[in-house]
């Protein structure tokens, strides 16, 4: 037994290939025994061995793979007319008689014509394929169609029904296409239309501009097949140029390409096709529906990949509003959730925490602008690392003074000692950067107010600008407490001293008047920690 290709490529025309080794290797490379131009298929994409037990083809790892039967194979057996898919182009396997093979020699595979062959559609090509037709109605047909052979020459011996061809116009697991074929008269292309149904393709058909209208208004062609004979097929073309949403526009022309049929590929025509058999044209179809399937998907991959880009944007401006607040700890913990809901204003119990640079307004008077920059810029970055590695939110740093509470977004129990543990070590770590002002001549100290209660907490402001604040009378509280203290004093009240009296030792200062208070309040003096005291992870 021996072995063709009849290979109808996705560019230039239908040939035939005998195998005459045991190995052939197809691809786009030229040391390929089959070349195929091909820009999906792959340098070397498969292999056809003539094995003791039959034939095989092999996927050499192409990059858009081996179908067979529009199914992707690895390794399979061929029998007599399976269809080989390699990018967009698509090979029959066909098994020949031992007297066949006798009877036609030489040239003749390659395509050459012959006295004793009937001569084709176009001297130099390989017999045209049938076209095997099942049954189908479609929109208008006036009768079933039946098989359509494009002038075949008679089925060599032994060939029967596995020599005739089926070409889909698309894979099992897609929806047929629906293609619009705009002609004048389209009785006269009747082998074309049964070709397409054949193919399980939706047939819409229309003969001039106000049917493609009607058409375009309903719904949007996969491909369009456009006669260049249609009435006014330049302005057809168009207006469905006009529609984003219709696939490919092929053009069908009668003779060479000249005159108006030049016009319409200037005018946006995707493909052209001359007067061919109907196996060309189902393959050229399935070309550019595939290519059109393939734009599409990768417009809509497009569209997902800036929607993730601009989701990933807002995320980032999510992350930095909440820098402006939170340790890395809580942003982490707040992302976890959903922000506006933990933004939101509530009534929680939480330990504010106000500092003050002491003598501030002697230094600012007295110094240059670079100096007062630089010496509060030392101050912010340490005493931001400390407040951030107790889990503290920053409500502002409002130059020399600097406010921070403890509890909120995210609450946890230990807010008041996290509050003063926090407050103790920045007094003592501040301590060698109040060295270095001493040795430029700058008299400055910080002091600290503590106080524990329920404030509303939350995003306040207006559209334009929102600040997360903590709204009440210990806000209050721990703001005279911090104006009240003097140089490296750390005054909290009765309420905060309540919550730490294990972790701190005091001294009692006494009563203070207060102002906004009605009666005088009670503060006490952190001397030191009793024992270390090391926050705990947020746990949200």
């Amino acid at each position: 037994m021996a072995y063709r290709l009849q290979i109808i490529p996705s560019v230039g025309k239908r040939r035939a290939f005998a195998l005459e080794k045991p190995l052939a290797k197809l691809g786009r490379a030229q040391h390929c025994d089959v070349v195929i131009d091909d820009p999906l298929v792959s340098r070397e994409h498969c292999l056809l061995q003539l094995k003791a037990e039959g034939p095989f083809v092999e996927d050499l790892g192409s990059a858009n793979g081996t179908l067979v039967n529009d199914q992707r194979v690895t390794q399979a057996r061929l029998r007599s007319g399976d269809r080989i898919r390699i990018g967009l182009s698509e090979i029959v396997f066909e098994e020949i008689p031992e007297q066949a093979v006798g009877a036609r020699t030489g040239p003749e595979l390659a395509g050459a014509p012959s006295a004793a062959s009937p001569p084709g559609p176009e001297a130099g090509s390989p017999p045209p394929l049938p076209i095997k037709a099942p049954v189908t109605k479609y929109p208008g047909a006036p009768s079933p169609p039946v098989a359509v052979p494009a002038a075949p020459p008679p089925a060599p011996a032994g060939e029967g029904e596995e020599g005739v061809i089926t070409i889909a116009l698309f894979a099992p697991h897609q929806d047929p296409p629906t293609i619009l074929v705009i002609h004048p008269d389209c009785a006269r292309i009747e082998s074309v239309l049964q070709a397409l149904a054949a193919s399980g393709a939706n047939i819409l058909r229309a003969a001039d501009a106000e049917q493609v209208r009607s058409v375009l208004a309903s719904a949007a062609p996969d491909c369009v097949l456009l006669c260049e004979s249609s009435e006014g097929a330049l302005g057809i073309c168009q207006e469905i140029k006009s529609h984003p949403q219709t696939g490919p526009v092929v053009l069908m022309i009668q003779t060479a390409l000249r005159g108006a049929a030049a016009r319409l590929l200037e005018s946006g025509v995707d493909e052209v096709i001359g007067p061919a058999d109907p196996a060309e044209l189902l393959v050229r179809l399935r070309n550019m529906l595939e290519l059109n399937r393939l734009r599409k998907e990768a417009t809509h991959l497009t569209s997902q990949v800036e929607q993730r880009v601009s989701a990933d944007v807002n995320e980032a401006e999510r992350i930095n509003r909440l820098k402006r607040y939170l340790s890395p700890q809580l942003v982490a913990a707040v992302l976890s959730g959903d922000e506006s809901h933990v933004l939101k204003p509530t009534r929680q119990e939480v330990t504010i925490v106000f500092s003050d640079l002491r003598n501030f307004t002697h230094f600012s008077e007295t110094s240059e602008p670079e100096e007062i920059i630089a010496m509060l810029s030392d101050f912010h970055a340490l005493y931001g690392e400390i407040i951030f590695q107790y889990d503290g939110t920053l409500e502002r740093f409002a130059g020399d003074g600097v406010m921070v509470f403890f509890g909120a977004p995210v609450p946890f129990r230990d807010h008041a000692r996290r509050a003063v543990a926090m407050a103790v070590a920045a007094r003592e770590r501040l301590g060698d950067l109040r060295a270095k002002w001493k040795k430029l001549g700058y008299t400055l100290d910080v002091s600290f107010g503590i106080s524990t209660g329920y404030v509303f907490v939350g995003n306040i402001g207006f559209e334009g600008r929102m600040d997360y604040a903590a709204i009440g009378k210990t806000t209050n509280l721990a703001a005279r407490l911090c104006a009240a203290a003097k140089g490296g004093q750390i005054l909290i009240s009765n309420k905060t001293r309540f919550q730490v009296e294990d972790l701190v030792e005091v001294e009692e200062i006494g009563a203070l008047d207060v102002k906004g208070f009605s009666e005088p309040v009670t503060a006490f003096n952190v001397l030191r920690l009793i024992a270390p005291f090391t926050p705990t992870p947020v746990d949200c």
